[in-house]
């Protein structure tokens, strides 16, 4: 228990207060090129700022990786690094104008954490709301448990990077894609989109804060947003939106949905994409899109796809904060029920049908224990939503007639009635319901205006056709009565019908079929939800004016539950009789709900729960200590003892690696059995990897390692199983003495040595340092006499370099094989063009490739050029 609340205790002093780096000079001349060491006592993330009054670049160089990129443009403006630093000294160069003045300040900072310890846990599918600004960083916990691929956007103000962490210690290698969006006018915001498979495991997401995108007005803010995942939608819906503060909102829905509408209160720019969605690239732009912008009358987008096996990527852009109506829903008109039970059967139609003739429909079943029936001797009615008439009871309503459309009736009684159209010219037809027509039937002719039939009990269809030419189109008033009360029908029109909705008890393996009026420009389909309804996705419904919908519901987490119309309004409810008002905050179970259109038209409205996980006001958990305490914990390698395992056939073994001291290092497996390894640092992920490259079998890493932590992974190759060892061992050069100008040094190189030399250069200008061997092509460091790269570390030992006066070094990377070296350094003309040093080639070594083809070279230089180019370098002696 003691070492647990040890390391409990060092994690939370090194997030409070972590050690800050240390400058041996934080003032340097702002005049040609100056150095100074920076101390780093603890892995982090680092900003290094230069402050001038004319300009100075800036370059870290590190003793392994040699020098990094130059920040800032000397004399134009300051360098600034941000950096993850493992610990140990860097060496910091600032660049300035030869003829520059004054001083140059210099900074380093490491990010402050602005999340407490222990860093809360993200909730998928969440929108988390924070601040992040620059210096700062932000963290959060990610738990696995099982191997997925992972999905994570971010965007902030001052976002520069999003990494993740495996364990809180180890860099994935999952780079965001970066790219700046701007969800508000004049708000632009950086955005980083971060896709990455993981296996099971714990990880650490941090965020880290840069310079502050420019606003267009001043402001303190710095929003910092961020999600994981991208939340999956039924295959049907209606709900009201208010965009999100990425810009862009994003939704799973399954490959059967086949249409997508987007509606906006009113016209302004934004537009609906569609693509098919690919775990690998969740964030893949839409290849279908409709847009919406200040022109477009109605303001509404609509996308009609082919049916696909997958998910589809669904996409809506608009300004963050603005509200939208998103309805999507495979087309169709049946379904079969494999499962017998009670439910809710609705229909859900694209649009608002208010100034759109009535929904009616008539639902069917077909087939299995339905004998008999009004369709046939196959089929039944289950549920309608036709127009009663009988001989008391009539029908008035205005609509738009654009286009043929059709209206199901149902005949209580037999009698006589009458059809009347006004308003418009339109010619009306009136036939049985049928749902499936006989061959020879043959449909009753159209007439005009008005239509009187005798009707026995039953459904019918009338057909309305507007005449083509004046007066042809428009709004028509439409009446259906009985003969002889056409004078007692009220003067109001009766509520517009938007919708269908039933609760029916459904029997196993029948067919249900639903029958729906012809509504121009109206798309469909059919809603089956099992009673009670199941509300982790919310219900869609269309409530006439003044109507009252009661149903049975599941709730299955603790959440907010509401009824929310398109214009935002909250529909009052009943939760098991008892008013609760607009909304109720409900625990996992089974309830009775009942909720009232209050207005004189019908409504649209979502029933929904809001899970209190997903709330902005429920505070993310931290995660528990207990967890952070029980992350794997591998076998610790140093120079000071090796380490013995016994493996199973291709049975990864992890160990940490510690160097106190950086120096070159043998890194290695003993014993009978194939090997390979593979080294990390925190933060590139392979290092070097090899494989039974050592002595017998074994694996070898002869390497250059600085201060800090590694990790290494080993496994046996092929059959290979039993026990092995591993051991590290630090490896001092053979001192090779003093290089002099223009003598050519020989010296037998023994395996897995190194060779150092130093030279000395009395006059700054150009040099030619080359190292090379019968059928071998050497590497090396080129360093000063401090030890610090003065280029990559590592590269073929063939140099051009430009050096001003000074002591230097030379080292010569270690060779599996006993070598024979030979090694020069002389100085050159300066050549006409500075070209990259491992790939020189001087004026006479091309007029030679010319004129021998690559091939009448002398003998003493008969070689593959691409292998070994530093051979045709003596050529300039």
């Amino acid at each position: 228990m003691l070492p647990l609340l040890w390391l409990a205790t060092v994690n939370a002093f090194a997030h409070t207060a972590p050690l800050a780096p240390r400058l041996d000079r934080d003032k340097l001349p702002a005049r040609g090129d100056a150095q100074t060491v920076l101390h780093v006592a603890a892995f982090g993330h680092y900003t290094i700022l230069a402050h001038s009054a004319q300009g100075v670049a800036l370059q870290l160089v590190s003793r392994m990786a040699g020098p990094g990129p130059v920040a800032g443009r000397p004399g134009k403006q300051d360098g600034r690094l941000d950096l993850f630093l493992e610990k140990g000294d860097y060496l910091l160069r600032t660049i300035a104008s030869a003829k520059g003045n004054d001083q140059v300040a210099l900074k380093a900072v490491r990010a402050r954490e602005l999340n407490p310890y222990p860093a809360p846990r993200l909730t998928e599918y969440r929108i988390v709301r924070s601040s992040l600004g620059d210096l700062q960083q932000r963290s959060y916990w990610l738990q696995i448990d099982k191997a997925r691929r992972v999905a994570i956007e971010a965007a902030g103000r001052n976002l520069a990077d999003l990494r993740l962490w495996k364990d809180g210690n180890w860099l994935v290698d999952a780079k965001p894609v970066a790219q700046v969006t701007t969800p508000t006018p004049g708000k632009p915001l950086a955005e980083r989109l971060l896709t990455v498979r993981l296996e099971p495991g714990l990880y650490r997401l941090t965020a880290y804060g840069g310079p502050a995108q420019p606003w267009a007005r001043s402001s303190a803010k710095h929003p910092l947003y961020l999600r994981l995942g991208i939340p999956l939608l039924p295959e049907a819906g209606r709900r009201r939106h208010i965009a999100g503060p990425f810009g862009v909102d994003r939704w799973r829905v399954p490959g059967r949905t086949d249409y997508f509408r987007l509606e906006l209160p009113q016209a302004e720019k934004a537009s609906l994409g569609v693509a098919d969605y690919s775990a690998r690239q969740p964030f893949a732009a839409p290849d279908r899109v409709a847009d919406i912008d200040k022109k477009s009358l109605p303001p509404v987008a609509e996308l009609r796809v082919p049916q696909h096996y997958g998910q589809r990527l669904l996409s809506v852009r608009r300004e963050a904060g603005k509200p939208y109506v998103l309805q999507y829903f495979h087309r169709r008109d049946s379904a079969r029920i494999s499962s017998p039970g009670d439910y809710w059967v609705g229909t859900l139609q694209s649009g608002y049908g208010g100034d759109a003739i009535d929904l009616t429909a008539v639902m069917t079943c077909i087939y299995g224990e339905c004998r008999s029936g009004l369709f046939g001797t196959h089929s039944t009615v289950v549920a309608d939503s036709a127009i009663p008439l009988d001989r008391g009871t009539g029908w008035r309503r205005r609509f738009n007639l654009l286009d043929e459309a059709t209206l199901f009736f149902k005949v209580r009684e037999s009698g006589n009635y009458r059809f009347t159209a006004e308003g418009v010219r339109a010619k009306l037809r009136l036939e049985p319901l049928l749902t499936q027509r006989p061959a020879d039937y043959q449909a009753p002719e159209f007439t005009t205006g008005t239509l009187a039939q005798r009707l026995d009990p039953g459904y019918y269809k009338l057909t309305l056709r507007p005449v083509h030419g004046a007066n042809g189109k428009g709004i028509v008033t439409l009446s259906a009565v009985p003969t002889g009360i056409e004078g007692v029908l009220a003067p109001e029109m009766n509520a517009a019908q938007t919708g269908f909705s039933a609760r029916v008890h459904l029997k196993a393996f029948d067919d249900y079929r639903i029958a729906l009026n012809e509504q121009p420009g109206v798309t469909h389909t059919l809603l089956v939800r099992r009673l009670p309804i199941d509300l982790a996705q919310p219900l869609p419904l269309s409530l006439a004016a003044h109507a009252r919908f009661r149903i049975r519901v599941r709730i299955p987490e603790t959440g907010r539950l509401s009824a929310v119309a398109e214009d935002g309004s909250l529909l009052p409810l009943t939760v098991n009789g008892r008013a609760v008002g607009k909304q109720a905050e409900l625990r996992p179970g089974r309830y009775r709900i009942a909720l009232q259109n209050p207005a004189d038209r019908a409504l649209q409205c979502s029933l929904a729960l809001a899970p209190r996980r997903l709330s902005a006001t429920t505070p993310l958990t931290p995660i528990p200590t207990t967890i952070l305490n029980n992350r794997p914990r591998f076998p610790l390698l140093d120079a000071s003892q090796a380490r013995f395992f016994n493996v199973d056939r291709s049975q990864t073994t992890t160990v940490d690696v510690r160097v106190d001291k950086p120096a070159f290092y043998r890194l290695e497996s003993t014993g009978l059995l194939r090997t390979e390894g593979n080294l990390r640092t925190r933060t590139v992920t392979s290092l070097e990897r090899r494989s039974a490259n050592g002595i017998g079998r074994n694996f070898l890493i002869a390497q250059y390692l600085g201060q800090g932590e590694y990790q290494l992974s080993t496994r046996p190759l092929g059959k290979s199983r039993g026990p092995f060892g591993l051991r590290l061992t630090r490896k001092t050069p053979i001192d090779g003495g003093e290089l002099m100008p223009g003598i050519r040094a020989r010296r037998s190189l023994p395996a897995d040595s190194g060779l150092l030399y130093r030279f000395h250069v009395a006059k700054a200008g150009y040099y030619r340092l080359y190292a090379m061997g019968l059928g071998r092509r050497f590497r090396a460091r080129l360093e000063d006499a401090a030890g610090w790269p003065l280029v990559k570390p590592g590269v073929p030992a063939n140099f051009l370099q430009h050096f001003e006066p000074g002591d230097y070094r030379l080292v010569i990377l270690p060779q599996p094989v006993d070598v024979r070296v030979i090694t020069r350094f002389a100085p050159v003309p300066a050549p006409p063009a500075i070209r990259r040093q491992t790939d020189f080639r001087s004026d006479r070594r091309q007029a030679l490739e010319r004129q021998a083809g690559r091939r009448a070279l002398p003998a003493g230089d008969r070689e593959r050029t691409a292998e070994q180019p530093f051979r045709l370098s003596t050529l300039l002696a």
